[in-house]
């Protein structure tokens, strides 16, 4: 949008005094209000008595100069990112003494702050009638000066060629890293690109075909480590016969796996039975153990004359231990014929259970 501005009094006299010097009245930024709150003035004469904005929030540099005879125009771009929620009213030009050159007001123009879904620019240019013009010169901002088309075509490429306009297009595909398959036609001999119905496809392994028509699975298992030999074979078998696991078989697992050490726990635990617990390798119990007293139920002894006794009383025709009147005295020996001559001896009682023998082995290497 081109705005209109008017020569400042002060700008006037410093304009003139450079003329008279054979000088030059350098511009060197414009600077942007939102007006401090106050009506702006908008009759030249108030114009023109304006020695700074009412309300100064920021400073920009021109990027293009289009001024010509009796007339100084210059181009700036406001990125409302740089001002968010600010309200533009106003302008100035300022020279490098800093003095308020030239005033005008502008339609109130509200600056959003910039979003992914908002990016907003004004493209300011401001345009002043002088006497003297050839004595005032815009300053450029280089880092903001814009370029011609012609210029900009020599050094950019353009969009509507659609790469074109390259100047060195195998310098490019390499950059790109895309090989000499870029520049070569689709078809199905050597030096082409393969197509679908290429024998080099077709002569690929198949999806559907799950592997099944590999030329040589066993060499296809060797070069993948799954062979017998193969790491990858061994790294599986170690994880499904993790060191501490226990296995039952007739054979050590370590005939069959070779690189792995066993232990046979029948060399530990020969003849014992296995009990499932929560305490790992924890042992206990007999096979063989001893009747005691009190593992017995109540039960009668039949007793009678001649019975012997712990002691003898040769007035009575009865042993000690069946004696109504007498005290009870402990009987010496149990026996095991009816003429009590062959006494027993406490030999333990065998409670193995039926069983069937298994060889155990746990891994510990």
């Amino acid at each position: 949008m081109a705005t209109g501005l008017t020569l400042t009094t002060a700008g006037a006299a410093e304009i003139e005094a450079a003329y008279q010097a054979g000088e030059v009245v350098h511009i060197t930024s414009v600077l942007i209000g939102d007006g401090g709150g106050v009506t702006v003035p908008t009759d030249p004469d108030d114009l023109a008595a304006v020695t700074a904005l009412f309300g100064q929030f920021g400073r920009e540099t021109f990027d293009s100069d289009s001024s010509n005879e009796g007339v100084i125009s210059g181009q700036i771009v406001i990125n409302c990112r740089d001002y968010p929620g600010k309200t533009l009213r106003e302008a100035g030009l300022v020279s490098a003494k800093g003095t308020l050159i030239a005033y005008g007001a502008y339609p109130a123009t509200y600056l959003p702050a910039q979003s992914d879904s908002i990016i907003k620019e004004i493209i300011l240019t401001l345009v002043l009638t002088l006497t003297h013009s050839s004595n005032v010169q815009l300053v450029i901002d280089p880092a903001l000066a814009t370029i011609t088309q012609e210029t900009g075509d020599k050094r950019y490429l353009r969009r509507a060629l659609n790469l074109s306009d390259l100047a060195d297009l195998g310098e490019a595909r390499e950059n790109l890293g895309l090989g000499n398959s870029a520049t070569r036609n689709v078809g199905a001999e050597v030096g082409t690109v393969a197509a679908g119905d290429d024998s080099r496809i077709n002569g690929a392994l198949q999806k559907e075909n799950n592997l099944s028509d590999l030329d040589d699975a066993g060499e296809a298992l060797t070069n993948l480590g799954l062979s017998s030999n193969g790491e990858g074979f061994k790294a599986i078998v170690d994880a499904l016969f993790y060191v501490g696991i226990v296995l039952s078989g007739e054979k050590s697992p370590a005939e069959r796996f070779p690189w792995q050490t066993w232990a046979d726990l029948s060399e530990t635990f020969a003849d014992r039975v296995v009990r499932i617990g929560s305490q790992y390798g924890v042992t206990g119990g007999s096979n063989k153990v001893k009747l005691e007293a009190d593992n017995l139920p109540p039960h009668w002894h039949r007793s009678g004359d001649r019975s012997p006794g712990a002691t003898w009383d040769p007035t009575t025709t009865h042993g000690t231990d069946n004696q109504k009147s007498g005290p009870l005295a402990l009987t010496e020996g149990t026996y095991v014929d009816k003429q009590g001559l062959a006494e027993s001896h406490n030999k333990v009682v065998d409670v193995t259970n039926e069983y069937v023998s298994l060889c155990m082995w746990k891994r510990i290497v």
